[in-house]
């Protein structure tokens, strides 16, 4: 979710410019320390000594907010400026919900996803050396296309709780009525030529996936093979949306 949207904008700009490493210095800065604020979060609540946590936290925060001021100033990419102020804004949300432990509700990975994805327009910003209105598409295309993988996992684990029949029942609903959207979105876009027609076959595997576990739910999942066809997809939706995809001003 991090990753694939990345190299999705730097395969859509059609362009390497050595400042994506500094892109990709700073983004990854940012997940490590999400990671390292729950730990310290987990050390705090549990009144145990976080240690260095919090100093490595600290340092990674402020790498990646060095990378960003060099790529906005010395290199001139204001446009990421306001990418920048979403991600230090989501930052803090998700510190709330860590605090509440809300981590895990649907709101909440959504918001991680559009979080996540925001590499898709970033990278295809410092690679094209502005915005334009295919760094919006590549965010909402990879927004639309991860957020399916929480309601998939979601209904695939709901089908293992029996006893949650109307939790079971609600949760098949919204992913359903979800990707009957995203076939529609999907298809309005190749239709109407704003995109190529792979983007279809980008798609084509999870809505695939989909309506396979609605139709035959789950009596057992292996987490680790859902892991493995989830990234098979997402190369497959890099691969096919890079092509599709065309830039413009």
């Amino acid at each position: 979710m991090l990753y694939t949207p990345f190299v999705l904008g730097v395969a859509a700009a059609r362009h390497v410019p050595w400042t994506l490493l500094l892109l990709l210095a700073a983004v990854t800065l940012l997940f490590i320390a999400r990671e390292s604020m729950v730990l310290w979060l987990r050390a705090v609540r549990q009144r145990q000594d976080p240690g260095q946590l919090g100093r490595q936290l600290a340092i990674q925060v402020l790498l990646a907010a060095a990378c960003g001021a060099v790529l906005a100033g010395r290199e001139h990419r204001l446009e990421l400026l306001p990418l920048g102020a979403f991600a230090a804004l989501l930052f803090s949300v998700q510190f709330v919900q860590l605090r509440r432990r809300e981590q895990r509700t649907m709101s909440a990975e959504i918001l991680a996803i559009l979080g996540l994805t925001s590499t898709a327009p970033a990278a295809f910003c410092v690679a094209r050396g502005g915005w334009s209105a295919t760094a919006a598409w590549l965010w909402v295309l990879s927004a639309l296309y991860f957020a399916s993988s929480v309601f998939y996992v979601k209904l695939r684990v709901a089908d293992l709780q029996p006893r949650r029949a109307a939790q079971q029942r609600t949760l098949r609903g919204a992913t359903a009525a979800y990707h009957l959207v995203l076939a529609g979105c999907v298809a309005a876009l190749v239709v109407r030529h704003t995109f190529g027609w792979l983007l279809v076959v980008g798609f084509g595997p999870i809505l695939a996936r989909t309506a396979w576990a609605l139709r035959y739910p789950a009596r057992t999942v292996s987490l680790r093979r859902v892991g493995v066809l989830e990234i098979l997809y997402s190369l497959a939706f890099l691969v096919c949306t890079a092509w599709a995809v065309h830039p413009r001003a």
